[in-house]
């Protein structure tokens, strides 16, 4: 029979060799999800660096165009092409306005100023600088925010959340269409929905909207421009506003993001 003392030492060496599996598993996990990071990181970059160089590539070959052949082009194509290198510049500058936020968010994070606002008036600060975009696709924006709710907010970080879901919006909603803005409080959060009845999304888009490796733009309804940064640099910006979004599209028939807020 073994002793006392022997069943310590077979319990204590057992008890080891668990610790060591245990910190084997973690470390295993960490790795694993370090190589899932890096791969999304390379393919974040390679879909960048090919969105960055389709723009240039274009207003390269349209400048080439109308240096060697101005002359000969009429009017009409002259406007055409200039028109082309016009759209491709503000691709271009979308994107990389985008991708300096991003950078700067997670280079040296982001302090959070907190103080009392009336959420409507954010609101409708943000909609006035989106006007002239909403009128030339004739579409109709409804703000449906009580001027009664209120909340502990940063303003930068709010507002930029919602200038790039208005912008959204009126990208993905067709000609004549219909944007509403809801905003309530529930328990110690602000809800705030931005609803759109533009294109939709199917539920594999939805699936990867906030996966940096899976980054993809869907040009608006007009052909507009975009990089696909936009909801990712809002996720990584409610992060510091212990805050989240949330989406519900229907292909065809319409999306709804709704930003939650910690108010307090």
């Amino acid at each position: 029979m073994l002793s006392l003392e022997q069943n310590e030492k077979g319990t204590e060496k057992l008890s080891k060799r668990d610790e060591i599996f245990q910190s084997l598993k973690v470390q295993l996990r960490l790795n694993n999800e370090l190589m899932e990071t890096n791969n999304a990181l390379q393919s974040f970059f390679s879909i960048i660096s090919h969105d960055l160089r389709s723009p240039f590539n274009a207003i390269l070959g349209f400048i080439d165009i109308l240096s060697n052949s101005i002359d000969d082009l009429s009017e009409k194509q002259i406007r055409m092409y200039v028109e082309c290198i016009k759209k491709s510049a503000y691709q271009n500058y979308y994107l990389t306005e985008k991708l300096l936020s991003w950078a700067a968010i997670n280079k040296k994070g982001i302090k959070v100023h907190r103080e009392r606002h009336t959420i409507k008036s954010i609101v409708d600060k943000v909609l006035s600088n989106h006007i002239a975009l909403s009128n030339k696709k004739g579409i109709k924006v409804k703000n449906h925010i009580s001027q009664c709710l209120m909340a502990n907010i940063d303003t930068n970080i709010v507002e930029t959340v919602l200038c790039n879901l208005i912008n959204n919006a009126i990208k993905y909603t067709r000609d004549k269409g219909m944007i509403e803005i809801f905003g309530k409080k529930e328990n110690h959060r602000i809800c705030l929905t931005v609803k759109d009845n533009g294109i939709g999304m199917s539920k594999n888009k939805i699936t990867n909207l906030f996966k940096i490796g899976e980054v993809r733009s869907t040009p608006g309804t007009n052909d507009e421009p975009g990089s696909g940064l936009g909801l990712i640099l809002c996720k990584e910006l409610l992060k510091y506003h212990n805050g989240y979004l949330q989406v519900e599209s229907i292909q065809g028939k319409g999306t709804s993001f709704s930003v939650l807020l910690l108010d307090k």
